[in-house]
């Protein structure tokens, strides 16, 4: 009410959601107030005071008033404010003593104030009452500070007392004795330390009473009369005593609208004035000036300055602008001055800009902070501004119109410590995108120039989440050549608090390992990352986080990942050699324990023994994971500087680089050796180690306990288990010091108690920490989080990263670290998209893949830097690829408890980063990049939130993914085979743990990219499984089967037993060349052969049921039942019944009869032979060769003109006899009938015998007459042939020799044909350089519908499909009457076949085994080119026959049609027909037989 009087009226805006509420008229809501007098003060005499202005002297009175009423904000000192109001109440009495009187009245101090200058007695009372509450606040805060001191020492000997205890067992009962008294000690102290704490606080309190807070008080003065008001103007700004007006009076520059904060006078200005212009002291502003003044002094220090609102003439109050710390560690000292802008540009920008925030506060509008800056603008002037605007979000916005591009240096600052650069918190994100971590809590942002404005200007936004444990943002600016500060200080940006919590009570107890935190975490997580910025998202935490744009991802396409060498196992791979290296490793291994440095020193050694063998690199790499899974000794009673094993750990990952740089072909064992490795840091980064750690010690007070016992470790053999221990010390920090929650870490990465009792200098003791001591020890131990990671890690994401884009470290005994960031990588996008990727936490869908997302792109640009010739560093950008590989894994990992809430095509998405990731990760890639291609272009196609797929891309989808499974078993089977061996050669003679030895290969592919994906696709295979309407089973021979269930992991294992009883088999893997054994009614597999193989033909020929398991739950739930018996039947081609039943009793095994109805094969008639060595096809006789021969010669000028059939010669039945009869292959000959002789003999092992028989046969020697009639009927079919002999001779032998498969074998022991009937005879031809090929029934195997065909084809030649190659053909069904095809499958090899350049010969195996009734002789024997195929990776994503509907119904009515001409000129008999589909779009018919249906 006291403030009221002489106002004429309270205006007022309201604050909403959408902004600030006014009237109508757009004025300001206004109450008339009852006006009063106003003070009349007349000069006094001469040598008195001089002309006073009221309002200017009426601050400090009503600042008394205020301290009489009992309200003190945080803000201006009790001595200083109280003499401020002394000075003026007496210059008033001095002036006016009746007016001072009637002001005394009007505010209430009629017995506080007396007239005349020697009547001020209360008014010194008051001063010397605020002086003794001061002093009684510092002594109470002496006194909380020496109980608090006195709890801590107590509590250490309390702890020192307990660990004598544990140690001493002689002295336990007198231990416990100390331990009892100096608990009651630390109990007394802790009680007189709270009572110290309160005592302060209420202390507090009462000096708080004494003043008003100057720095949030919103007040209106006015004492004039009414009729001055429109005349008189207070200032806004104080001026120079020089820039007056006639009148006398300052001129007052206008206040910019919407400004409210710490405005402060131009340091310049003030630097020329010995005093305010009010005459009041000026405040220090020197560093010498304010070495003299106390810190609470100088914290409390405020000026206060009146403005007028240009507007509406509303009064406000505007603290001083950001205060000069105390010391500013980035800042340079010496360096151009920034000035604070007048008001009156404000306004002028103001008026330019076009806002009017009105009275704005954290809740409603913005704060505006201007400064001035000694360059020149883009507009030409010699200055430019630096603007920020801080926003209620928490966004502060820098803007600048200087000329030059800038460089935002910035950090954090609390008033407590205004010196002190503080680490944003957690959440924050920049716009640009790219920020640099500058090191010591900074970040450096280049500006970025906006356009459609002048004149130019350059911003920089700064979004936070949570900035309630800071008072504002601390920054300087760079140029190219410069840096910019305000006057050698620091620009302070303070920003309201949103809540103001209370310090923690001190710390009296120690807290057990189940205790509760003592106190609220001084930060929202236990992250060690957390005061950079962020980290990885982890599972299972509660973290802030920010949602950030989506990655913006460039138009990558396959050929940016494509790499032809270095995938595992691929380089020459020796398995002796392993033995050799196992060898070198074990005798190296007793002096590896000394040391790390001695083991990085062995591992160097080895590297250059092993010459780059890739089997001794896998042994390398194997002894190293050991020591990484901690199996083996990393010190043995030897001291090692850090900087020893940082050095040693460096040359050694150097010569790794090196290898990976020289020899392509050896990349991935290279890139598994780095993982197992920490890069070993660079120049004196193991020193720091050292040095660094003293520091801490030093400089939070903490040089005893287990900080002393780790100390002592550290300078004596540091580590990787350094890095687990600083991170749980972070987690209990962070905690609240929890130290559980220090326990919890060190067990999550397997530091028990027992191994830090085991190091050489042991850690026996628990953290133990005061409150006080949180704040600097967690800033320091994550900032020595990053020492550490820097040489003991490799592929930590962050520490990676930093290395890349550059950082540096503040100086350690004098030596500063500074990283320059890597030439030829793009350093803004990828520091971009890794900061997106540390930043986005949450775990929904988008954000999930936006985090992945911007994981691979950075991993792209990472390669595209790679393959550059003058990359420098590439260990550096090595070790952040693996980084970056292994981040999208556990990301990609944590996903997939969540993926049922997933809409389909983001499980796709997530399967294509996965697939990405992988393709990245891998050597020899064209094939997964082929994949990646394909299912690209559906993914792209795909709405966001698809949930299902067309029928015919869901099964497109399907094949694709099929495929890619296929080569990720490939690529885990051959890390298998490569690694295991390895382990289990080395294991056992170092001592490591038997199950660890075990499962290592099994373990090292979990660590794989190739894991998450796979676990991916079998989630994603479902989901389009039903959107193609298929159901859990393909059935391949629609058969009923009764028995036994039985499980085996492969079929190839058991295809020689015989059951006694009926059995069903359950099968991990088929490949489709196997044999159904004897007894088994029907095999459940989860393994995709084609339709058309052998074995699927064999399962159909021989009445077994066969089929195919999509669902791993369903196949698993069938071999929980293994030993019942069954009954499974077809339901449908997708799905089967299962029934458990009795089924035939033993001895009575199902018969593998030649087909339905039980009706075996004819008998075999072994055929005469000929007499000529090389016969022309169609001049054969009716025994000379088999049926593949005849029949193709038959349907010569039988097919329509566009239905071609290729020239051919024959060698017959019985060539291979006549030329065992050669005298050079006698001995050959004799042993030949030897071992035919031993088949099926009791005691023999058939398996061992016919390979015997294949050896002899590949070792015969030529007959010279063969090879002249081999020419000669050559050239008369009219077949191109180059004349290489030995490679025809070859491939002739290895065709005769197939007669002797186990396959073939044993398919002729079941069906009871005597093998020893069977006769080869050799069809030759020219190989059809074929764009497709094909296989066609023309009755469907399945249905048994005479009006149905069904066909298989693969791109290529045929050898993929015949030759059983893992992955499924394109298959479609057609139908005859009714015309029109339907798509089955679409394709999924994982490769291709294609002719040699130049041409080639290829040798078909044609024997009289095939041509019988009921017997499925397809497929039995091999057929042979001369030159080798060219093996190659296709994309399906550009072959018509996928991608074209159009042309893929061309290509399938013309294989139709041409097998229906096959079928017609064989009489209608069902055809078996093998074709091709040339490049210009003809039919070629390489063979046909009849169909065994």
């Amino acid at each position: 009410r006291s403030v009221a009087a002489g106002l004429e009226a309270l205006e007022f805006v309201l604050a909403s959601g959408g902004g600030c509420v006014k009237r109508p008229d757009g004025g300001n809501f206004r109450v008339p107030l009852p006006r009063a007098r106003a003070l009349q003060v007349a000069p006094g005499p001469g040598g008195g005071a001089g002309p006073v202005e009221p309002e200017e002297e009426l601050v400090k009175v009503l600042a008394y008033s205020k301290w009489e009423e009992g309200g003190r904000p945080p803000g201006a000192p009790v001595q200083q404010l109280v003499r401020e109001a002394h000075a003026a109440l007496k210059g008033l009495l001095e002036a006016d003593p009746e007016g001072a009187s009637a002001l005394a009245a009007r505010l209430g101090w009629e017995g506080a104030v007396a007239v005349g200058p020697s009547r001020s007695v209360e008014g010194e009372r008051l001063v010397a009452e605020a002086q003794a509450l001061c002093r009684e606040e510092d002594e109470a805060e002496a006194r909380a500070a020496w109980a608090r001191e006195a709890a801590e020492a107590s509590q250490g000997a309390y702890v020192r007392a307990q660990q004598l205890a544990e140690e001493a067992s002689a002295a336990a009962a007198r231990a416990a004795e100390v331990a009892d008294h100096l608990r009651d000690v630390a109990a007394s102290a802790a009680q007189e330390s709270g009572e110290a704490e309160e005592a302060r606080r209420a202390a507090q309190a009462a000096a708080a009473g004494k003043i008003s807070d100057l720095e949030s008080l919103n007040m209106s003065v006015q004492v004039l009369g009414p009729s001055e008001i429109e005349q008189r103007r207070l200032p806004g700004r104080v001026s120079s005593p020089a820039a007056t007006s006639g009148d006398g009076k300052g001129e007052r520059p206008q206040r910019r609208r919407g400004a409210q904060g710490r405005v402060a006078l131009p340091k310049a200005h003030v630097a020329e004035e010995s005093s305010m212009p009010n005459g009041s002291p000026r405040p220090p502003n020197s560093a010498e000036e304010r070495a003299g003044t106390s810190v609470d002094d100088r914290r409390w220090r405020a000026e206060l300055q009146l403005h007028e609102d240009d507007k509406s003439g509303t009064w406000h109050s505007e603290p001083q602008g950001a205060e000069p710390p105390e010391q500013s560690a980035p800042a340079a000292s010496g360096l151009p001055a920034a000035q604070l802008r007048g008001s009156e540009e404000e306004e002028k920008d103001d008026e330019k800009d076009g806002d009017d925030d009105g009275t704005l506060g954290p809740d409603c509008g913005s704060q505006r902070f201007n400064f001035q800056l000694p360059v020149p603008a883009s507009d030409g002037t010699n200055t430019s501004t630096i603007t920020a605007q801080v926003f209620p979000d928490q966004r502060i916005v820098f803007t600048s119109d200087a000329a030059e591009p800038l460089v935002l240096h910035w950090g954090m600052f609390r008033e407590k410590k205004r010196h002190r650069w503080y680490a944003p918190p957690r959440g924050w994100s920049t716009e640009p995108g790219f920020s640099q971590d500058a090191g010591g809590g900074a970040w450096e942002t280049a500006f970025e120039a906006t356009g459609g404005s002048a004149p130019a200007r350059q911003t920089v936004q700064v979004k936070f989440q949570d900035l309630d444990r800071y008072d504002g943002v601390v920054f300087v600016l760079k140029t190219a050549i410069d840096s910019l500060n305000n006057s050698g200080e620091d620009f302070h940006v303070p920003i309201a608090k949103r809540k103001v919590e209370l310090p923690p009570p001190p710390v009296s107890q120690r807290t057990s390992g189940a205790s509760k935190p003592r106190h609220p975490a001084p930060h929202s997580t236990a992250s060690p990352a957390a005061q950079r910025g962020g980290q990885p998202h982890k599972e299972g935490g509660s973290t802030a986080s920010v949602s950030l744009p989506p990655v913006q991802r460039h138009a990558w396409d396959q050929t940016g990942m494509l790499w032809d060498r270095g995938a595992l196992g691929q380089a020459g791979w020796d398995p002796a050699g392993i033995d050799a290296a196992v060898c070198h490793i074990a005798g190296l291994e007793d002096g590896a324990t000394r040391s790390f440095m001695h083991r990085y020193n062995c591992a160097s050694e080895l590297l250059d023994a092993a010459g780059g063998e890739e089997a001794k690199l896998a042994a390398l790499f194997v002894w190293l994971r050991f020591a990484f899974l901690r199996q083996l000794v990393w010190n043995n009673n030897y001291n090692i500087k850090p900087r020893e094993i940082s050095q040693a750990q460096g040359r050694f990952t150097d010569g790794v680089v090196a290898l990976w740089r020289s020899r392509p072909e050896l990349r991935e064992v290279a890139e598994l050796i780095l993982s197992a490795v920490g890069s070993g840091g660079e120049g004196n980064m193991g020193q720091r180690i050292r040095d660094e750690i003293l520091d801490i010690q030093s400089r939070n007070g903490c040089k005893g306990g287990m900080m002393e016992e780790w100390h002592q470790k550290l300078h004596n053999n540091t580590c990787p288990d350094d890095v687990v221990i600083c991170e749980a010390l972070i987690a209990y920090i962070a905690s609240g010091l929890d130290v559980a929650q220090y326990w919890a870490q060190l067990q999550a990465h397997g530091v028990t108690r027992e191994r830090l009792l085991s190091y050489d200098r042991a850690i026996h003791s628990e953290p133990s920490f005061s409150a006080e001591q949180c704040e600097g020890l967690l800033a320091d131990l994550t900032e020595y989080l990053r020492t550490l990671k820097a040489v003991h890690t490799g592929a930590d994401l962050e520490a990676a990263a930093n290395k890349v884009l550059g950082y540096s470290q503040s100086s350690c005994k004098g030596k500063e670290v500074r990283v320059e960031a890597v030439e030829h990588v793009d350093v803004e996008r990828l520091g971009a998209l890794v900061h997106l990727a540390l930043h986005n936490a949450r775990d929904s869908e988008p954000d999930r893949l936006n985090t992945v997302s911007a994981m691979v792109e950075a991993r792209q640009l990472l390669h595209a830097s790679l393959r550059h010739d003058a990359l420098a560093r590439t260990k550096d950008v090595l070790y952040l690829d693996l980084a970056l590989g292994t981040a999208v894994r556990a990301s990609l990992e944590g996903a997939l408890s969540s993926l049922a809430g997933w809409s389909t095509a983001g499980v796709l998405r997530a399967v294509l980063l996965a697939l990405e990731n992988l393709c990245l990760s891998s050597g020899s890639n064209a094939e997964l990049c082929a994949c990646w291609n394909e299912l690209a272009g559906v993914c792209d196609s795909l709405p966001s939130a698809a949930q299902a797929l067309e029928e015919g891309v869901a099964l497109r989808v399907s094949a694709n993914l099929d495929r890619v499974l296929n080569l990720v078993a490939m690529r885990t089977g051959t890390a298998q085979e490569l690694l295991q061996p390895a382990a289990e050669a080395l294991g056992p003679r170092l001592g490591c743990d038997e199950r660890v030895t075990a499962l290592f290969a099994e373990e090292v592919i979990r660590g794989t990219p190739a894991a998450a994906l796979s676990q991916l696709v079998k989630a994603a295979l479902p989901r389009l499984r039903e959107s193609a309407k298929l159901g859990d089973w393909q059935v391949i021979s629609p058969e009923e089967a009764s028995g036994e269930l039985a499980h085996v992991e492969r079929l190839a294992d058991v295809q020689w037993e015989v059951y006694s009883s009926p059995t069903v088999l359950l099968v991990d893997h088929v490949g489709g060349e196997e044999e159904i054994p004897q007894g088994v009614a029907g095999v459940l597999t989860l393994d995709l052969p084609d339709l058309l193989s052998h074995v699927a033909v064999r399962a159909r020929n021989t009445g077994a049921l066969f089929a195919t398991c999509f669902s791993e739950a369903v196949f698993d739930s069938l071999k929980a039942r293994v030993g019942t018996a069954v009954t499974v039947g077809p339901l449908g081609a997708a799905d089967l019944r299962v029934e458990e039943g009795q089924f035939a009793p033993a001895g009575q095994p199902p018969t593998s009869s030649g087909g339905p109805g039980g009706s075996g094969p004819q008998a075999l008639v072994q055929p005469q032979f000929c007499g000529e060595l090389v016969v022309q096809a169609d001049a054969l006789g009716p025994h000379a060769a088999g049926g593949k021969s005849r029949n193709l010669a038959g349907l010569s000028g039988s097919l329509p003109s566009w239905v071609g059939t290729p020239a051919s010669a024959v060698l017959p039945f019985g060539s291979m006899e006549a030329a065992l009869t050669e005298p050079a292959n006698a001995t050959i000959a004799s042993e030949h009938e030897r071992l035919l002789g031993a088949l099926g003999a009791p005691g023999e092992s058939d398996a061992y015998t016919l390979q015997k028989l294949r050896d002899g046969v590949l070792a015969m020697e030529a007959p010279p007459a063969l090879r002249d009639a081999f020419t000669e009927g050559l050239s008369e079919a009219g077949i191109a042939w180059d004349g290489r002999w030995p490679e025809a001779w070859a491939a002739i032998k290895r065709v005769w020799a197939s007669k002797f498969n186990e396959r073939a074998w044993l398919s002729c022991q079941r069906a009871g044909l005597d093998h020893a009937a069977v006769s080869m005879a050799v069809l030759c031809q020219e190989v059809v350089d074929a764009k497709y090929a094909f296989v066609a029934h023309t009755v469907h195997p399945i249905t048994k519908d005479a009006d149905q065909a069904y066909a298989e084809v693969v791109r290529g030649l045929g050898e993929t499909l015949v030759g059983n190659h893992p992955g499924r053909a394109f298959s479609f069904t057609a139908h005859k009457s009714e015309g029109g095809c339907r798509v089955e499958g679409y394709p999924s090899k994982i490769s291709i076949l294609q002719a040699p350049a130049g041409g080639s010969l290829i040798c078909r195996s044609d024997s009289n085994a095939e041509d019988l009734d009921g017997f499925a002789g397809a497929g039995l024997y091999d057929s042979v080119t001369l030159a080798e195929c060219q093996d190659c990776a296709h994309d399906y994503a550009s072959d018509p026959l996928v991608t074209d509907v159009s042309y893929q119904a061309k290509v399938m009515d013309l294989i139709v049609r041409a097998s229906q001409a096959v079928e017609q000129a064989m009489g209608g008999a069902p055809q078996d027909v093998e074709g091709v589909v040339t490049h210009d779009d003809r039919v070629v018919v390489v063979q046909a037989r009849p169909q065994v249906l």
